[in-house]
């Protein structure tokens, strides 16, 4: 599993200018007495959470405002649909569907099963979502039975089934996202799908992909954002030399990737909140007590949550906790944000560097490349 970076929205919309900048959206649900329902939504680094609506007809009519596009989520506060642990509780999964300024929205469905409601509307591209929603909630089902099935157990740990299971799951919902793109390129609503893995493919072939959109869907908001990040992916895709940075390490001394030429050099986002970057330290350091007397230099750059001193306190407790000792500095989001201008939105992100400051990979998640990169260089 991979995670993604935390932030407010992919896209930051401004406030209200009219009430034409609305949609609504008419809501029939059995059982749904019993529980509040909301739609979550942020304006600039607000989020707001509508739940006021009126009763016509026996629908509930939300109006939300609106101004670009957007995949809005439902949230039917059903606890039956949670996971209970000590001290917290696991949601089950929501429906998404596509909302846009003007249109009407008539859901219908079942509280106590919101994920396979149904989504109707006279707007083209919101119906086409829906196509791509009906594969992928099935998807989505059925990792959750997994994950529920997971948490009867006495150590809650998933057996190598189940792992496999829901990696399978996952393969073939990357798979069906391509494939749904590749039908509706002509649509806003396959920009939308798009938005869920561009960052995890290929750059080349992400940016061929939305160059293919019609020049109405790359000029929204959202295909302009897709377009930037993809730009500064672009900064660390495979064959450009490294854009260096200097930011000051654990020890207080000064990290300077510049400095490095003439190694090779393993740059590592991670987060003490990650889990998966956490596994891979076990790795990191075999691979660093391999090759570090061959010229591999390790850079870890820590992407932390909340207020400075919360940072440096996760980040300085996992680099305990791990028996890190290769090279650490901490991502400032304020002055120095490396992970923003390397465009790293999915952890763990490496990028191999070789001696001569060309990058030679850019790996997300786990995988036999960085090992086989590593024996070309050094072995």
């Amino acid at each position: 599993m991979l995670f993604l970076i935390p932030s407010a929205s992919l896209r930051a919309q401004t406030g209200p200018s009219s009430m034409k900048d609305s949609a609504t959206i008419k809501v029939k649900m059995a059982n749904a007495g019993m529980y509040p329902m909301f739609f979550p939504y942020n304006i600039g680094d607000k989020w707001h959470f509508d739940s006021a609506y009126t009763l016509k007809d026996g629908y509930r009519i939300y109006r939300l405002w609106i101004k670009e596009p957007r995949q809005q989520r439902m949230i039917v506060r059903n606890p039956s649909m949670n996971i209970n642990v000590p001290g917290a509780s696991i949601p089950g999964p929501q429906p998404v569907f596509l909302l846009k300024a003007g249109a009407t929205v008539i859901v219908e469905g079942d509280a106590n099963d919101p994920l396979f409601l149904t989504v109707k509307s006279a707007d083209k591209e919101i119906n086409d979502y829906e196509k791509y929603r009906s594969v992928a909630k099935k998807m989505e089902a059925e990792r959750w039975e997994i994950i529920k099935s997971i948490y009867k157990t006495a150590d809650q740990k998933a057996s190598p089934e189940q792992d496999a299971r829901r990696e399978a799951i996952d393969s073939s919902l990357s798979e069906w996202q391509k494939t749904f793109v590749k039908q509706h390129a002509s649509s806003y609503a396959a920009l939308e799908v798009f938005s869920w893995y561009y960052y995890l493919i290929n750059n080349r072939e992400a940016s061929n992909t939305l160059a293919g959109f019609p020049e109405k869907v790359r000029n929204s908001v959202l295909g302009k954002t897709i377009k930037t990040e993809l730009d500064n992916v672009g900064v660390t895709s495979e064959d450009r030399v490294i854009k260096p940075f200097k930011a000051k390490g654990l020890d207080g001394n000064m990290v300077d990737i510049a400095a490095m030429k003439g190694k090779v050099v393993l740059i590592d986002f991670w987060g003490s909140w990650c889990g998966p970057c956490r596994k891979s330290h076990p790795h990191l350091k075999a691979v660093y007590e391999k090759y570090k007397s061959k010229g591999l230099e390790i850079v870890g750059v820590a992407v932390e949550n909340g207020t400075k001193e919360k940072q440096q306190e996760s980040w300085k407790k996992a680099i305990a906790e791990d028996g890190i000792t290769w090279l650490q500095v901490l991502n400032n989001r304020e002055t120095n944000d490396i992970a923003k201008e390397y465009g790293v939105k999915v952890f763990p992100t490496k990028i191999l560097v070789d001696k001569n400051g060309k990058i030679v990979l850019r790996s997300v998640g786990d995988g036999n490349e960085l090992d086989e990169k590593l024996a070309e260089l050094l072995d």
